[in-house]
């Protein structure tokens, strides 16, 4: 009975979430004086159905906190062969389109 339980209680109480982002990078470019402009570049899978990643993203390293705010966003799915087109928001569900999110630290 035990051991049916457990099986019944693994099956039934696991959960699964993703947020559908597809990678990102961190650079940096050294400004002089020791003082650095932060990037972060995040790709989004159109086809999760969640909104946007928001206007400001917190980088946290070993140092403390890094602020960056949204510098743009755009559509940087490929063309498909044949005329059609992938694109956010427009192809039913999104489904193989990518949103580029790229934020600068002041």
């Amino acid at each position: 009975m035990r051991y049916i339980l457990g099986i019944l209680i693994s099956i039934f109480s696991f959960s699964a979430s993703a947020n559908h982002l597809q990678g990102g990078n961190i650079t940096w470019d050294c400004t002089g004086n020791n003082q650095y402009i932060i990037r972060l570049t995040v790709y989004k899978d159109c086809a999760s159905g969640q909104p946007g990643l928001g206007t400001t993203q917190t980088i946290s390293g070993p140092n403390g906190n890094i602020s960056a705010v949204l510098v743009y966003s755009k559509d940087i799915s490929d063309s498909c062969t044949g005329g059609w087109e992938v694109k956010c928001g427009v192809t039913g569900s999104g489904s193989g389109a990518i949103e580029e999110y790229v934020y600068e630290s002041a």
